[in-house]
């Protein structure tokens, strides 16, 4: 009998593990995406493999001079015409059978495309210009890869050139050379130290031969 209840709680066990793998409840936040099959769970709903998602792509620059930009976008699994949307102007935007399409911006413009496919790798290319540094997502590059999420947003950064201008080296000052001393100060004052001085030694050897002179006399008159 004890062995019969010991089966069924077995059975019992084993029938509820089956039915948690089968119906597994995800605890996810909004950053975080898990696959169950094709199925996709995002902020707890299910997203099937039909959910469609928009890219949004904006052009910023830091003048108000309007510059026309060309743009390569390809998006896998992609093609036809897809409704966009750039300011209040609404349109469709044609894929090729390889998932390319063109299209171009002005300066601070930004364009909205609708219907893309979810979990899709896909990539955008601005043409460069000489005038300006292009950031896409704050990184100094014109290209950008990415996959499709329910959130796409890509910022393209356009700076003017001057607004980076290139450092220019410290070149050392040379020495300049040194100035011999000038004599000015003789120029100005004739009576300088070396001419005093030799003043001075003339005139002590002059009263010595004076009073050496009277001397003489003095001794040869009184002789």
């Amino acid at each position: 009998m004890k062995k019969k209840y010991f089966l069924a709680i077995i059975l019992i066990i084993s029938i509820s593990i089956i039915s948690m793998s089968q119906n597994k409840v995800y605890e996810i936040n909004s950053n975080n995406i898990e696959k169950n099959n094709n199925d996709i769970i995002f902020d707890g709903k299910y997203i099937t493999d039909n959910t469609k998602v928009s890219l949004t792509i904006t052009n910023k620059q830091n003048t108000s001079e309007v510059v026309e930009y060309s743009y390569t976008l390809q998006v896998n699994e992609t093609s036809g015409a897809h409704p966009y949307k750039i300011g209040n102007t609404d349109g469709y935007l044609v894929f090729d059978a390889k998932g390319l399409a063109k299209f171009t911006l002005k300066s601070n413009e930004s364009i909205t495309i609708e219907n893309l496919p979810f979990d899709v790798a896909y990539s955008i290319e601005q043409s460069s210009n000489s005038n300006f540094v292009t950031y896409i997502n704050d990184v100094e590059k014109n290209s950008y890869s990415a996959k499709t999420d329910i959130n796409n947003s890509v910022v393209i950064r356009n700076e003017t050139t001057s607004s980076n201008p290139v450092p220019t080296p410290v070149v050392p000052d040379e020495e300049e050379p040194e100035t011999p001393p000038s004599n000015k100060e003789e120029e100005d004052n004739p009576y300088t130290i070396d001419k005093i001085a030799l003043f001075m030694l003339f005139f002590i050897v002059t009263i010595v031969l004076l009073i050496g002179l009277k001397k003489y006399k003095v001794k040869k008159f009184g002789a």
